[in-house]
């Protein structure tokens, strides 16, 4: 093609990895540092970055009009900025683990503006884990300071905000920490017909737990009736604190769509080399409303914890991410287990699609 030898390399390594920034933006945890180091060390250098994020970009506005969402937007740009921070950020200021705890810190409190003491600030960050600090905006926990305060010695406290820009709104959810409460409050979004974009689920060491979630309705937009945020209060407060039964029961509806293009077969991959804390769990399957209840009570019931979530669609291709633990926080590493594990929801998502 005539190109010098510089570019015919560049061109090279853009077409190999066209589809690779989508996926690690999409579907894994991109506040995990060795995410980005690994996706640093592919891309080489700072011009590659800004090409292959365009190269992205273009490829995926270009499958579909429905392809390209304003939150793919914001994964995309979030895994690009951290990346190039990564490549522009000097040795030496790179600090230490307890360094940064102390910054984040500061801006906790800065942002906190004199309304809660300092010892509240410190008690909250001494019972986070140091990943939650490292991942967590310091104005989302901020947020999460003001609920657990708010929570005072009850069993439940919520907030929810819109993010009108990116086309979602944020729940936020503070409650002792129980098996199972995320497949309960996935079926609560689902009987209300609320989509799961994303989740970050915490536990702090006196067993509360601080879940985000981001969520859309089914038209892809930000929940702005107050009406639905007091019913779905309302709902959770039932389910999580008064034991009422999840009343949603999956549908074979495709979200936000009448009927099939394409049957989606489902796949379903367990991996422990992407992270170092956790078991990674890739489900593909055909996409429908209530999809995320499905699996989340499935891996409840297989004894299960999720830490992480991440929910992505491809017209009627859903791939849902899970990072998960047993019940004593390590990885699942025994392959009898990991293959009850596929086996079961195999089954389960095979039943739901009869």
């Amino acid at each position: 093609m005539g190109l010098s030898e510089k570019s015919a390399d560049q061109v090279e390594l853009l077409v190999k990895h066209h589809l690779l920034m989508n996926h690690l933006a999409q579907r894994r945890d991109i506040t995990d540092p060795k995410i980005i180091a690994d996706f640093a060390e592919t891309v080489r250098n700072v011009e590659n970055l800004k090409l292959l994020c365009i190269l992205t970009y273009a490829d995926t506005r270009a499958v579909g009009p429905d392809i390209w969402t304003v939150w793919k937007g914001a994964l995309l740009w979030e895994l690009y900025m951290r990346t190039y921070n990564y490549f522009t950020q000097e040795d030496e200021v790179v600090m230490t683990g307890e360094a940064l705890i102390e910054q984040v810190k500061g801006e906790v409190l800065s942002g906190l503006s004199g309304r809660m003491p300092e010892a509240t600030v410190d008690a909250f960050f001494a019972a986070m884990p140091y990943k939650y600090i490292i991942s967590t905006p310091a104005e989302t926990i901020v947020q999460h300071v003001q609920l657990m305060v708010g929570l005072r010695g009850g069993r439940l406290a919520t907030k929810h905000t819109h993010h009108l820009d990116l086309g979602f709104s944020e729940l936020m959810i503070c409650t002792p920490s129980t098996a199972g409460n995320f497949a309960k409050i996935a079926g609560t979004l689902a009987a209300n017909n609320l989509n799961i974009l994303g989740a970050q689920i915490y536990t702090r060491n006196d067993g509360l737990a601080i879940d985000t979630l981001q969520i859309e309705s089914l038209e892809r937009k930000p929940i702005l009736d107050e009406r639905v945020w007091q019913r779905l209060n309302e709902e959770l407060s039932a389910v999580l604190v008064e034991g009422r039964e999840v009343t949603y029961r999956p549908a074979r509806t495709v979200f936000a769509r009448k009927e099939r293009a394409v049957p989606v077969p489902t796949a379903i991959e367990v991996n422990n080399r992407i992270s170092d804390m956790y078991t990674v769990i890739d489900v593909t399957t055909q996409d429908r409303l209530g999809l995320l209840y499905l699996i989340t009570t499935t891996l409840f019931e297989l004894g299960i914890n999720i830490h992480l979530a991440r929910v992505s669609t491809e017209a009627t291709r859903a791939i849902d991410v899970f990072y998960v633990t047993d019940l004593l926080g390590e990885k699942i590493v025994d392959e009898r287990g990991i293959e009850t594990m596929r086996t079961r929801l195999q089954e389960v998502l095979d039943l739901a699609e009869r």
